[in-house]
């Protein structure tokens, strides 16, 4: 379930930690789990299919409008254990559940990768070419390619090779601290770790030549593929914490503007793009053993290279 939440620095987890009424219902009684995505506080920026929408102080609309607006498009809007209703009043207690309850029971999850899409969407790239676009696009493929990996790749009855050990350096994230440190001969330029770029595909190049051309199922390339895996999780642990870092600079920038924040959300944007990188890498390592055994499970194959537009999958 898509959980859209604003301003940059709420998170799926405040979200929840604001409403727990709310959704130990839904993850109790409903066996929910949920996506974080972010709305930017106006009623343009709303998805366009049906999801939870938590409401905001700090929104650039007034609530009787943003409730009357989610109505329309079919949404469930809350505010810490409050849904509101189309007229713009908050209610929680039992008919907070209530509410909830007729929402869920007419909702039907349409997921936004269909088994015929899913190797289509592992090769695309973002028709959004923002930082903000590629750095969501990003994540979710590795999100996606990681469950798949694990599913049909890696295998638990075959013991890893010795012979690749070790494991891939996750890439330096910048934070909203700013060292006195940075600009310095030993700081990387403008917040890129390019040392760790350097770091990384020599290790890359080094474990795929002694893994090329073995079966997927051999030790070696188990230890390969687990090594690859870890690694991906990693960074894309960090990649979310840069996503996450940037955009409670640009609302610190917004609202209290100095110099020391705005570079370091300067320095968080390219962070991110060091994030994709980093991931870009992995996920290219990763992606042949996985088509090779999705298409072998039979899933559509493809070769084509999109651009994936998400507006597009939610009109």
């Amino acid at each position: 379930m898509r959980v859209y939440t604003y301003p940059g620095y709420v998170s799926l987890g405040s979200a929840q930690g604001g409403s727990p009424k709310l959704f130990r219902y839904l993850e109790k009684e409903r066996g929910l789990k949920f996506e974080g995505h972010a709305w930017h506080g106006t009623l343009d920026s709303l998805p366009k299919k049906p999801a939870m929408v938590r409401a905001s102080s700090m929104m650039k609309c007034d609530s009787y409008d943003l409730a009357k607006r989610c109505a329309e498009l079919g949404h469930f809007c809350f505010y810490d254990d409050r849904v509101i209703l189309p007229n713009g009043e908050y209610v929680g207690g039992d008919q907070l559940i209530e509410e909830a309850k007729k929402f869920f029971d007419n909702y039907k999850d349409e997921p936004d990768v269909t088994r015929e899409q899913t190797i289509s969407y592992l090769l695309s790239h973002a028709a959004d070419r923002s930082t903000d676009g590629e750095t969501t696009h990003t994540m979710k493929q590795a999100k996606m390619l990681l469950d798949l990996f694990r599913a049909h790749v890696l295998r638990e009855d075959v013991t890893p090779s010795p012979a690749i050990s070790g494991e891939y350096r996750a890439v330096r994230v910048s934070s909203l601290e700013h060292p006195s440190t940075w600009g310095s001969e030993e700081d990387d330029t403008a917040g890129l770790d390019v040392k760790g770029m350097e770091e990384i595909g020599r290790q890359l190049g080094e474990d795929n030549e002694k893994a090329s051309g073995l079966p997927y199922d051999w030790p070696i390339s188990q230890a390969y593929f687990r090594k690859l895996a870890a690694g991906l999780e990693r960074n894309l642990m960090q990649l979310d914490l840069a996503h996450t870092t940037t955009e409670i600079g640009y609302v610190m920038s917004e609202h209290q503007p100095n110099l020391g924040v705005l570079l370091a959300t300067f320095r968080g944007r390219h962070s991110q793009w060091g994030g994709v990188a980093f991931l870009r890498r992995l996920m290219d390592a990763m992606l042949p053993p996985l088509i090779e055994r999705l298409v072998a499970l039979g899933y559509p194959e493809s070769s084509e290279v999109i651009e994936w537009e998400y507006e597009a999958q939610n009109s």
